[in-house]
């Protein structure tokens, strides 16, 4: 199994997690061996997608922040775990496509752990509950390197997107894996569950370098 590396920052702002991803991502260009899985939360933030329309903001209650990512516009705030994995592509021997159908995959796991049947649905990037939308997804790729990644929402409040049109769907509905199961999902299992479905969909294990 190839290694990677965790990175835990906790409760981190969106601009010093893009500082935090460029020095991963360079170094990961310089040694294409390099995997590393970034999980956080942010505080309360609108991010728009290279893809995105600012028309999909509808209220200006946060910080709203342009982004590199693919995809449209998102809510990002505590509760809602963050993963940004950075990777070589050609090092793990993915695609694009099959890279997004991993991190999907990824998100599903971690839903099935707590008995949410999660799903995919044809033609939308993410994952759903019926139809309900419980992750998002918006990477870029730049040279066969990773950066960004999802957002699977846990137990953070789901007023925030009542502001915006979720991934530009006009009344999309969104929901939290603690929604689903009736009860708090403690974040830091779910945290534990990103881990070791990243470790399983990836082949890799962690580094205690």
């Amino acid at each position: 199994m190839k290694p990677y590396s965790l990175v835990r920052p906790g409760l981190l702002a969106y601009d010093a997690a893009i500082e935090l991803m460029a020095l991963i991502e360079a170094k990961t260009r310089e040694v294409p061996s390099t995997t590393s899985l970034v999980l956080l939360e942010h505080p309360s933030v609108i991010t728009i997608g290279r893809n995105g329309h600012s028309s999909n903001v509808l209220a200006h209650h946060t910080d709203v922040r342009r982004t590199e990512r693919g995809g449209d516009v998102t809510w990002h705030g505590p509760g809602q775990i963050v993963s940004y994995p950075i990777l070589h592509l050609r090092e793990h021997r993915l695609s694009v496509k099959s890279y997004v159908r991993g991190l999907e995959e990824v998100m599903i796991r971690v839903a099935h752990r707590f008995d949410v049947r999660a799903a995919r649905r044809d033609g939308l990037v993410g994952i759903w509950v019926g139809d309900r939308k419980l992750g998002a997804l918006g990477v870029r790729v730049r040279r066969h390197v990773t950066t960004h990644g999802f957002a699977l929402n846990v137990s953070n409040d789901l007023a925030p997107f009542g502001w915006i049109h979720p991934c530009g769907m006009p009344g999309a509905a969104v929901t939290t894996l603690s929604a689903e199961v009736g009860r708090p999902v403690p974040l830091d299992a779910a945290y534990d569950a990103c881990i070791r479905a990243f470790e399983e969909v990836f082949g890799v294990s962690r580094s205690e370098a």
